[in-house]
């Protein structure tokens, strides 16, 4: 109440830190305006010309605060209210505040158009909206009378549409800020009028046309954001703008032009993506101007490569010709340029051109042959060095990387590096993040490593590393380990990870580990991800402390020979999302019902144990179960389903080599809102379907081993490996072409079918597997299927049927030559092509060998590939995505 005594007070400022993204990071306690309220607070003060309150907490509607401030403060010159909780309207009342220069309300739920009125403050200066959840079309007037405005900033209102006018000579403009609204058409040729602009940034809107040539006039330009948007045509000369020091064109349509980028100093420069290659301005070249930027300290070319985009490319002029000049540079980003040198070519240039260089960032560019040890010999400022996807770079890391004190980030991923790890590695006392993943590096991981006391990040997975692993006590600031899918052996001790309170996830995975798994790593105070399937650990998990439990966010101990009960603690982390305990000797009884208590969990994975799982779940339960994705239960001794009627996300389901029992229920197909991508209920004791069932979309069904009897169900089209094998099928619907126009794998072996092979398989594109043996099949083999055998079908089994052959094909010797499958008679009982095998026996003319594998494991073989694949390939995906986050 004591501010409104103060009569003669003429600026207050209350302001406090607020961020318009996140309010109040710092949890401290906002001031709030309750009592008085505004009216109260300013009644006397009429003398008052600037009032800051960015980040008060005033929860006003627009007439609140607009008529307080405007009835109140006559003589307000500056208004700044950021993110102090206002609503709208604005209201009109304000255009009474005649004096008003600067008006900043960022940061607030406004959810209005921007008022024609504003463009009756004949003196403004400052505009500031941003983040106001604007709609609407931003009024052009503005631009045309408010003559005396510097700055406007509209950003952050993606609702807010608008065009920039043709630009009068006399505006005052010098920051322009509109990145991401919805501000379209043509960037004007006036804008070159605006001789005053320091800053443009338009980023994120949907402007497009050409670059206006003007902007050359813009002597006063430091900042240029023009990126994602759609403008087009050549990039045009900036070299009268001797102050700029950023640019940013990325995520557009345009060509380099030969005359571009001239004599520009300390110039930040972000291409990117934004190249398309036009023969009229360019020739796949790096135009020979950068090698003139004699004062530029930072060079960033990279692009994001797609097969859809045409990557940037150094031809001419060459590595040398590029650097010569450079010798200030500190920072070098290539990332996914085409540079295609060997180690030689591109080592030499960089380390006799740039000796000043802090980063180096050559990331998929191409480069082949041996790595140049002189880069390490003659570039020792190095702090971040970054190689990796260049695969058909190989070499080894030279000892002397130990003299490069500096460097702070080494990635080398998926490169072909071999060789151990040099011992010189230690005297990089400065390196947060290594990363040699996906490489042939080998012999034993170093104990040296743990002198790097300010490692935070430590990936060696995919390579050929052996040995025991070394203790990480000395590097307190480990957050992430990655080693998996090495050689590694040995028992891994409650030491090796002790002091470690900021680890976030291990991963020791595809490795050979054996004995017991610590319990000390599920007391670690920060661990969220530990991973260690596929390996020999065995025994029981026991010793659990007293102490707090992690807050483990995913456990897979897959794979292992682990035995005894489940630990009771495992049931204590309850933030867990994924559990995966399969395919070891755990044993007991276990309520399903336990499982509600994870209200995160979406992965649970128990198969292949000594468990006995009870699925009843009562009532009261089945509503608070948590939400499954995946749930994977082969040999759990289920006699029954499971009730699973609210798991409307589950895609992925599992009950297979179980005593289930009866008909398989509607509610089971319908479940799911997003449909199944896989289903497995097989080796059960099924006999078939409840009445009007209708198979929702699935990638994968596999009925095979029950007792269904009758007609073999129609898949959904999206189903691409079908499963029916050894039931009591009778009979198959004759459009079942259409229904499987997407398989791939189709078994219907070992049932009771009889008649013709339907002609409707014998039209499937797709296939690649299909296998109708042990039936009672009888006439001709089609001919469309020995065609379709010579196209993509890898795998035809008609074993045990009473099918006779069809004309024998006959080919010359040219076509002999380019056939991959072998044609053997029906006597024989199947026809196999490409060389994979089906029967006891394939003799494959393209070899000229005999070969003998059983179909099951080639098919097990494949899929099983397929998965690893697809696991690395998440994993390369989320550290990419970490890896960004820390990079910004």
């Amino acid at each position: 109440m004591e501010f409104s005594r103060l009569t003669r007070l003429v600026k207050l400022d209350l302001s406090c830190y607020y961020d318009y993204f996140f309010i109040n990071p710092l949890g401290t306690q906002t001031i709030q305006i309750q009592n008085p309220n505004l009216f109260t607070l300013f009644r006397n003060l009429s003398g008052l010309t600037e009032l800051y309150l960015d980040g008060v907490n005033i929860s006003a509607n627009g007439y609140e605060w607009g008529q307080a401030i405007s009835s109140a403060l006559p003589n307000l010159r500056v208004l700044s209210l950021g993110g102090c909780f206002l609503s709208g309207p604005i209201d009109s009342s304000l255009q009474n505040l005649q004096f008003l220069s600067e008006i900043n309300l960022d940061g607030n739920d406004l959810s209005v158009p921007v008022p024609d009125f504003f463009a009756n403050f004949e003196n403004l200066t400052t505009l500031s909206l941003s983040d106001c959840n604007l709609n609407g079309t931003f009024p052009e007037i503005i631009f045309e009378r408010v003559q005396t405005l510097e700055t406007l900033d509209l950003s952050y209102n993606e609702l807010l549409n608008g065009r920039l006018p043709d630009f009068p000579q006399n505006l005052s403009l010098r920051n322009l800020v509109l990145s991401y609204t919805n501000f379209s058409g043509f960037l004007p040729e006036s804008i070159g009028k605006l001789t005053e602009l320091r800053r443009i940034e338009i980023r994120w809107c949907n402007f497009n046309g050409r670059i206006p040539n003007s902007l050359a006039n813009l002597s006063q330009l430091v900042y240029l954001d023009l990126s994602y948007n759609n403008f087009s045509g050549p990039i045009p000369s900036f070299q009268g703008l001797k102050k700029l020091t950023h640019i940013d064109l990325s995520r557009n349509a345009l060509t380099v032009h030969s005359q571009c980028l001239e004599g520009q100093k300390s110039l930040l420069l972000q291409l990117k993506n934004s190249l398309q290659f036009d023969p009229e301005y360019s020739v796949k070249l790096i135009p020979m101007e950068f090698s003139r930027l004699t004062r530029l300290v930072k060079l960033d070319l990279s692009t994001s490569y797609s097969p859809e985009t045409q990557r940037l490319k150094i031809l001419n002029p060459n590595l040398f010709t590029l650097f010569h000049n450079l010798s200030g540079l500190t920072e070098l980003y290539l990332d996914g340029v085409n540079i295609s040198a060997n180690g030689y070519d591109w080592g030499q240039a960089i380390s006799s051109a740039l000796p000043n260089l802090t980063v180096l960032s050559l990331r998929d560019c191409n480069l082949n042959g041996t790595f140049p040890d002189t880069i390490f010999e003659r570039v020792q400022t190095l702090e971040t060095f970054d190689l990796s996807d260049n695969t058909f770079l190989h070499g080894r890391l030279p000892e002397s990387i130990g003299k490069l004190t500096e460097l702070r980030r080494i990635e080398i991923r998926w490169c072909n590096f071999n060789g151990p790890i040099p011992n010189s590695l230690a005297n990089l006392s400065q390196l947060v993040q290594l990363d040699l993943s996906g490489n042939n590096f080998s012999g034993p991981i170093p104990n040296s490593l743990a002198n790097l006391s300010q490692l935070v990040y430590l990936d060696l997975s995919v390579n050929n590393f052996s040995g025991p692993i070394p203790s990480f006590q000395g590097s307190k600031k480990l957050t992430h380990i990655y080693l998996y899918s090495n050689s590694l052996t040995g028992v891994v001790l409650s030491t090796h990870f002790e002091g470690l309170l900021d680890l976030v996830h291990i991963d020791l995975s595809s490795n050979s580990f054996n004995g017991s798994i610590p319990s000390s790593l599920f007391s670690l105070p920060s661990l969220q991800e530990i991973l260690l399937y596929n390996n020999k650990f065995s025994g029981p998990i026991t010793g659990f402390s007293n102490e707090s439990l992690s807050p483990l966010v995913s456990l897979d101990l897959s794979s292992n020979k682990l035995e005894g009960p489940i630990p009771a603690h495992f049931f204590h982390f309850l933030g867990l999302n994924s559990l995966s305990l399969s395919f070891n000797n755990f044993s007991g009884n276990i309520d399903l019902e336990i499982f509600q208590r994870f209200q995160n969990l979406t992965t649970l994975e128990l198969s292949y144990n000594n468990l006995t799982v009870n699925p009843s779940v009562t009532n009261s339960s089945l509503s608070s179960f948590p939400q499954l994705w995946t749930l994977r239960l082969p040999s759990c001794k289920l006699q029954k389903f499971p009730p699973l009627m609210n798991q409307s996300r589950l895609s992925d389901l599992d009950l297979s080599n179980n005593q289930i029992s009866g008909v398989i229920p509607n509610w089971i197909w319908n479940i799911s809102q997003r449909g199944f991508s896989y289903l497995n209920l097989s080796c059960n004791l099924l006999v078939g379907f409840q009445p009007k069932f209708r198979i929702p979309l699935l990638n994968s069904i596999d009925l095979h081993s029950n007792q269904l009897q009758g007609e073999i169900p129609l898949p959904p089209e999206s189903a691409a490996y079908l499963d029916y094998s050894r039931n009591n099928f009778s009979s198959i619907p004759a459009e079942i072409g259409k229904s499987i126009a997407s398989t791939f794998f189709f078994s219907l072996s070992d049932n009771m079918l009889s008649g013709p092979i339907p002609p409707s398989i014998c039209n499937v594109s797709s296939l690649m597997f299909l296998d109708l043996s042990n039936n009672r099949f009888s006439g001709t083999i089609p001919q469309r299927l020995i065609d379709t055998c010579s196209a993509i079908l890898i795998v035809l089994d008609l074993r045990n049927n009473n099918l006779t052959e069809p004309r024998r094909p006959t080919f010359d010797s040219r076509q002999e030559d380019e056939i991959n499958w072998v044609y053997i008679t029906a006597t024989l009982g199947y026809i196999v092509g490409f060389g994979v095998i089906v029967g006891p026996l394939l003799y494959s003319k393209r070899w000229r060998q005999c070969y003998y594998k059983p179909v099951d494991r080639v098919i097990l073989r494949i899929l099983h590939h397929r998965e690893r694949r697809a696991r690395h390939q998440r994993r390369r995906d989320n550290k990419n995505q970490l890896r960004r986050r820390q990079h910004h």
